[in-house]
C-alpha cells in the first residue's frame, strides 16, 4: 500500500478589528455621577424599594399591580 499524501489547508487569518468609537469622558472628581437629578416617583424611593419595583416590572407585573 502506498502512503497517503499529506495535504494542508491554508486558513486565512482574520484581520484585527480596530474601531474608533469615542468613549464618553467621565468626570475626574466623581466618575459615577451626573449633573442630572432624577425627578420621578420611583427615583425618589430607597434602593431596596426601587430594586423590588424594577424586579416586578421585569417579571411582567402591570403598573396597576405595582401601584
Amino acid at each position: 500500500m502506498l502512503p497517503e499524501p499529506e495535504t494542508s489547508v491554508a486558513v486565512p487569518s482574520a484581520p484585527a478589528l480596530q474601531t474608533n468609537i469615542p468613549q464618553p469622558a467621565a468626570s475626574p472628581a466623581n466618575p459615577g455621577t451626573s449633573a442630572r437629578r432624577p425627578k420621578g416617583k420611583v427615583a425618589s424611593l430607597t434602593k431596596a424599594q426601587r430594586d423590588t419595583i424594577n424586579g416586578l416590572l421585569h417579571d411582567g407585573a402591570t403598573y396597576a399591580l405595582v401601584a
